[in-house]
């Protein structure tokens, strides 16, 4: 038993080196990004693009864009080899969730006016039109980055450090989430949908009234795709990242709830294993536990009844404490965590997020597989440990 303990840690120890490496490697993320963004502001500064409105917006798009990979990969990349300032700082948790919000929502607002810019250019209606001289564009640029932080005023109100996490309070957990529902997801979305369909709408229109000459038929119709078919990619994409961002699992009363970042889950999948090893088979109940290491601060823990108990584990042969996190209701074990072995790191277990299977990467480590039933199988593509990792 305590062989098994203590191979364990040295297996915790191990998957949480691999989540280091892997979060290093958002460094080519960050590279790619801020190439292809830069680029974007250069095509659309061409002097053919320059006075055209849905331009000038989606170079404010991209700068914007830059700002928010160097914002967001950044402070992530610090908390590789530092203990995040959001953990024990109640000042920098508030200013980096609203800022980030705050760049993130101004890109989106660029590229809906780019949307709606386009169906005011196609329009048959002077007035609108008129709406997309460079004067009230530049405007529209300056403007927007001011508005958001009033938009999003509340939010500094209601974040909070708890254990040690950047939080919401949890009497702010369902008025956020429907405000990011409404005016983070679906407004933008839908707001483009509709411009970009009524812009198709308008070139329709025009074609049937207008009769230009060959040439000059081809070359609007060349540019009306272009423009199109840039904004509608952009829709596509919008659409996809407006969907949650996060993942929820919860223990098997409900009342305890765990949420994860789906983008931090996909960082580091390679680092998801399979334990089976005695130890967690009796403290899982279950062949083997499915398990994910993560910084404290990337795990929100939602307990508002106060039911997680908290068991201490002190038969190690390191002598090192274990703590393990249950729910005292319905006895679902939620994370464990090791203060000296891996400071302000959670074990998350993974089953918790059962729900959302086709969304959970594939375990690519298996350890202890001497203690595997016989009739049970092993993971393609897996890496198989008879015991810990050397």
């Amino acid at each position: 038993m305590t062989t098994n303990t203590t191979s364990s840690n040295t297996f915790v120890v191990y998957l949480a080196n691999i989540q280091k490496q892997i979060t290093r490697t958002l460094v080519v993320p960050l590279v790619v990004g801020f190439i292809g963004n830069f680029i974007s502001c250069v095509v659309f500064r061409q002097k053919q693009l320059r006075s055209n409105a849905m331009s000038l917006l989606l170079t404010a798009a991209s700068i914007f864009n830059i700002i928010v990979l160097i914002y967001g990969i950044g402070t992530s990349l610090y908390g590789v080899d530092h203990t995040s300032p959001e953990t024990y700082s109640v000042v920098f948790c508030k200013i980096r969730i609203y800022i980030r919000h705050i760049l993130l929502m101004t890109v989106r607002s660029y590229i809906t006016l780019a949307s709606a810019a386009s169906f005011a250019l196609t329009s048959s209606r002077t007035n609108l039109r008129s709406l997309c001289e460079m004067r009230y564009v530049k405007w529209a640029i300056v403007v927007v980055p001011f508005i958001w932080p009033l938009i999003a005023i509340h939010m500094p109100f209601f974040t909070i450090i708890r254990n040690n996490q950047c939080v919401n309070a949890n009497s702010y957990v369902i008025p956020y989430a429907i405000y990011f529902f409404l005016v983070v997801g679906i407004f933008p979305v839908v707001s483009m949908v509709i411009f970009i369909l009524l812009t198709v709408k308008n070139l329709r229109s025009l074609r049937r009234r207008i009769q230009p000459s060959i040439v000059n038929r081809v070359t609007l119709k060349s540019r009306d795709q272009q423009f199109i078919r840039m904004l509608l990619a952009l829709v596509i994409i919008m659409s996809l990242s407006s969907a949650s961002s996060e993942l929820i699992g919860h223990c098997l009363c409900d009342e305890i709830k765990v949420k994860i970042q789906r983008e931090t889950l996909n960082d580091i999948s390679n680092g998801t294993a399979l334990c089976h090893c005695e130890n967690c088979k009796r403290a899982t109940g279950g062949l083997s536990s499915y398990n994910l290491i993560l910084p404290e601060d990337k795990v929100v823990v939602l307990d508002s009844k106060s039911l997680m108990k908290q068991y201490d584990d002190t038969n190690t042969k390191s002598k090192n404490l274990v703590e393990r996190y249950f729910c005292s209701q319905c006895g679902s074990p939620i994370y464990s965590k090791s203060s000296k072995l891996m400071p302000k790191k959670r074990i998350i277990k993974l089953s918790l997020f059962s729900g959302k299977i086709d969304q959970l990467p594939c375990p690519s480590i298996e350890v202890f597989c001497k203690d595997m039933m016989k009739w049970e199988k092993q993971i393609d593509g897996a890496k198989y440990y008879d015991e810990s990792v050397e």
